[in-house]
């Protein structure tokens, strides 16, 4: 495990009290900035490998995935124009 320095606990610490009011030992703060570092870390693996995949695909084949990503976010974006019907 990754030490992380105290500074950085006790800024934690003092965050968790003043944005809900709990207030954390030391202990319970390092338990939970341990977390979040594993779970950021786990994050930019996974990101990086899915773009070192992505450059070892054919050109075709990561441009049609590209296009089936936008074309999915575009269906999940609510739309601002009205719809009519005709």
């Amino acid at each position: 495990m990754v030490q992380l320095p105290q500074a950085l606990i006790t800024e934690l610490q003092e965050i968790v009290r003043t944005d809900y009011g709990k207030d954390l030992s030391l202990e319970e703060t390092g338990i939970i900035a341990h977390g979040l570092v594993s779970y950021f870390d786990l994050l930019a693996k996974v990101h990086h490998r899915s773009k070192s995949e992505a450059r070892n695909l054919p050109l075709s084949v990561a441009l049609a995935r590209a296009d089936d990503e936008s074309s999915a976010e575009a269906r999940e974006r609510p739309s601002l124009v009205p719809k009519t019907s005709m």
